[in-house]
């Protein structure tokens, strides 16, 4: 106890010197825990970013899902490079890393950041001299930045 109230009793306080030591010593033991919390923020944020994406590629293939199921009968096609599925008078297509969703002349950006967005195994059946639309697949690739791509794809059934 003696010790306790001679130290603190003491009206020299610390030199220069040890003032330096501790700054030094803090900012040595700083460092790395420094580097772990922006290394677990930049984790964080990429993260996040890639969840973003996921949620946006599920919503536009749900969006284009719901405007089939909405759809009359026999009003799905495609134009004939096969790049354009055409919903009665809407047409879905990519342009410019973008997929767009065109009706009557006014362009709606579905989702952004695209790499390729593909039509395949495009079926049709023909029913009492009427040829329908069966099914088709539908590919959606996103770009990531500097990572790997997000790939979505999903095959559509219609009923005729």
């Amino acid at each position: 106890m003696k010790r306790f109230k001679k130290f603190f009793l003491n009206k020299s306080g610390f030199t220069l010197i040890e003032l330096l030591i501790v700054i030094a010593l803090m900012g040595i033991l700083f460092i790395p825990i420094n580097d772990a919390l922006g290394l677990g923020l930049k984790i964080f944020s990429d993260e996040n970013d890639n969840i973003e994406k996921l949620y946006d590629g599920d919503r536009t293939l749900e969006m284009i899902s719901e405007k089939i199921r909405k759809a009359q009968k026999n009003t799905i096609s495609f134009n004939s490079e096969k790049t354009r599925l055409i919903i009665g008078d809407e047409e879905i297509y990519f342009e410019a890393g973008s997929i767009i969703s065109e009706k009557t002349g006014i362009k709606y950006t579905m989702l952004e950041n695209v790499t390729s967005f593909t039509y395949d195994n495009i079926f049709y059946s023909t029913k009492d001299g009427v040829t329908y639309l069966e099914k088709f697949d539908v590919e959606i690739i996103i770009d990531r930045e500097n990572t790997s791509e997000i790939e979505f794809a999903t095959t559509f059934y219609l009923r005729n």
